[in-house]
């Protein structure tokens, strides 16, 4: 950006024919980025005009392309604006990057408040300047936090004893029909789904690589908000008890012969759980609560990211459910999606 355009009148470039004297051996070739951050600074922060902020976009893309090979010290990072939508200039933790562009609505009327970064800054600078995506901003409205158990050992080494107990074989199946008897249903179906679904608005780019081919296991029994809890629970042993579900949260486990990203979908909650935390991370996932819980319901959820809906809309609509498979209300059965894994997702949890 600082070979191609001009970042007049606010820092200026001495002219090719001026490098032939001595004194411009003294002047630097290129500006540095306590140069460009102290140019933007000067800037009205409150009103720009629309060639002020199409010239503070280029000096923000001008230090992306310096970050490269000189990061940031902290004092830069504190002084650092960036343009917004409204005409101003902002700190980037007030700054949020449109990462839903599928939305046909304004991103204003999907979440008050927000300060949208300016179109002219690419989203991965904005991202690479630590503006927040405005997905995370919808998220926080309706995420719930999942507990992680297990806190004495790693979660993961927590699931590779389990399974050792329950092999990757039709022991899988026999768990999911227990649990079904379990919460009283009637029906249980497997069903091997090899769809390869959209994946574009999702609630992280990290979930695409799975969209692919799955197992649902369907039973037409509801969680109680107590199941979701239980079913984190890995640390139960012993007979079935009056804690059916969270008994079943260890056999559960088995589950993880086929995949990383379990989630089930039951009442008015999608559960996802990430114990890798490779690809909820963004979302609030730690290793302490290695997964998301949300409320679908609210605040318009599902079709703000629909690509992550679509299979649990098509299966229940497959299954006859014309009454609730928009998951506008709460859902009167259990759906868990087991996505398989692929060279593509093992790749990325290593």
């Amino acid at each position: 950006a600082q070979e191609s355009e001009s970042l007049e009148p606010l820092l200026y470039k001495l002219p090719e024919d001026y490098l032939r004297f001595p004194w411009a051996r003294s002047v630097p070739r290129c500006f540095q980025s306590h140069d460009l951050i102290s140019a933007l600074n000067r800037m009205n922060t409150d009103s720009c005009t629309t060639k002020e902020l199409h010239l503070a976009a280029t000096i923000v893309r001008a230090i992306c392309e310096l970050q490269a090979s000189q990061a940031l010290g902290p004092d830069e990072r504190v002084r650092l604006l960036l343009p917004t939508e409204a005409g101003n200039l902002r700190p980037p933790e007030q700054c949020v990057y449109n990462n839903m562009s599928w939305l046909e609505e304004n991103c204003s009327s999907v979440v008050d408040g927000v300060q949208l970064v300016h179109p002219d800054i690419p989203n991965a600078h904005a991202r690479q300047l630590c503006a927040k995506p405005l997905s995370s901003v919808v998220c926080r409205k309706v995420v719930e936090e999942i507990e992680a158990v297990g806190q004495t050992e790693r979660l993961t080494t927590r699931l590779q004893h389990i399974l050792k107990g329950y092999p990757g074989d039709a022991t899988v199946m026999k768990e999911f029909v227990q649990n079904a008897n379990d919460a009283g249903a009637e029906e249980v179906h497997f069903i091997w789904d090899w769809s390869d679904w959209q994946r574009k608005s999702l609630l992280d780019e990290e979930m695409a690589r799975w969209q692919g081919p799955s197992l649902w296991v369907y039973n037409d029994a509801s969680f109680k908000p107590q199941d979701f809890d239980s079913i984190c629970c890995l640390g139960l042993g012993g007979k079935r008890g009056q804690d059916k579900i969270g008994q079943f949260g260890v056999g559960f486990c088995s589950a993880y012969h086929l995949t990383d990203l379990p989630s089930i979908l039951s009442a008015d909650k999608m559960q996802i759980l990430d114990p890798h935390v490779v690809h909820l991370a963004a979302r609030g996932a730690d290793a302490a609560r290695p997964g998301l819980r949300v409320n679908f319901t609210k605040q318009n959820f599902v079709k703000q990211f629909p690509d992550q809906f679509a299979p649990y809309q098509w299966l229940l609509r497959a299954l006859g459910h014309e009454d609730e498979w928009k998951l506008d209300q709460p859902v009167q059965r259990t759906l868990f999606r087991l996505p398989f894994r692929t060279a593509e997702s093992l790749d990325r949890k290593s």
